[in-house]
């Protein structure tokens, strides 16, 4: 509970309008699979806009300040930026 009300607060500073259990669409591209990182797959490829949803906030970068989140997408648990990601 503490996780969420946190990531939440940290939304609501930043401005951003992500938070956990949204819908998303995620863009093209390779993306790191946390389901899979000891296997073989440890990158999946989406060729096309994506459905997902957001599950945790795993952080910002440190620099730009951008957030990166998990997200659950076509059965996999994938790592993304924020600027993969939109509503």
């Amino acid at each position: 509970m503490m996780d969420l009300l946190t990531s939440s607060v940290s939304i609501i500073k930043s401005g951003k309008k992500y938070q956990q259990g949204n819908l998303v669409l995620l863009s093209p591209g390779d993306y790191i699979n946390a389901s899979n990182v000891q296997g073989n797959q440890a990158y999946t490829s989406l060729l096309g806009e994506t459905q997902a949803i957001l599950v945790e906030l795993q952080g910002k970068h440190f620099k730009t300040n951008e957030s990166c989140w998990s997200v659950l997408a076509n059965n996999d648990l994938l790592i993304v930026w924020e600027n993969h990601l939109r509503m």
